[in-house]
């Protein structure tokens, strides 16, 4: 007899997915941005999640999450590549801050037990980089950060002043699974 896993197991998110709903039901529509190495940890496929905007550069993709943000006031989301992706992205988030849009920046960094910056190839330490052009800069480095981290992001963002928030996110962190009893965003 084929025994099969019970369907609570299978419906554990990953990181990946758990953040994509998580943004859409803070209100986030659009996920502008450019996916490279990572794409396999993110797909930008969840049902009920921002529609993904792939862009031809980071900083259009910047660009487009800071305009959409300071048309409508409510935080936006842009999505860039580890590595040059990162420091493409970074002018956008430069002029989010300087213009006050409450930017949602997210980042893709290299695996965590790869990732050493400055020594492994396209891997530079994102939240250096971006933390004097943002009002919050962090990386999460286990599933169980996520949602506090996230939670900070918007919170942040939306403080007065307004202004751009960043989040970096290693691709073994984007693949791996949520805590058990997270409960889903739907």
């Amino acid at each position: 007899m084929i025994q099969t896993a019970p369907a609570a197991a299978e419906s554990q998110a990953t990181v990946a997915e758990y953040l994509l709903r998580y943004l859409a039901q803070r209100g986030i529509t659009h996920v502008f941005g450019v996916v490279g190495r990572e794409a396999a940890a993110i797909l930008f496929d969840e049902p009920n999640a921002p529609e993904f905007i792939l862009t031809r550069h980071e900083f259009t993709a910047g660009v487009a999450a800071d305009v959409q943000a300071r048309i409508t006031g409510t935080p936006a989301a842009c999505f860039a590549t580890l590595g040059p992706g990162i420091t493409n992205l970074s002018t956008a988030v430069a002029c989010a801050f300087l213009d006050r849009s409450p930017l949602i920046a997210i980042g893709a960094q290299a695996e965590t037990t790869d990732g050493v910056p400055g020594q492994t190839h396209q891997c530079i330490d994102n939240v250096a980089l971006m933390r004097p052009i943002t009002k919050y800069s962090a990386e999460i480095r286990s599933a169980d950060e996520l949602v506090p981290e996230l939670e900070k992001c918007l919170a942040v963002a939306m403080e007065e002043p307004l202004g751009p928030a960043f989040i970096s996110i290693p691709i073994d962190v984007l693949s791996s699974t949520m805590p058990p009893g997270t409960s889903a965003a739907q």
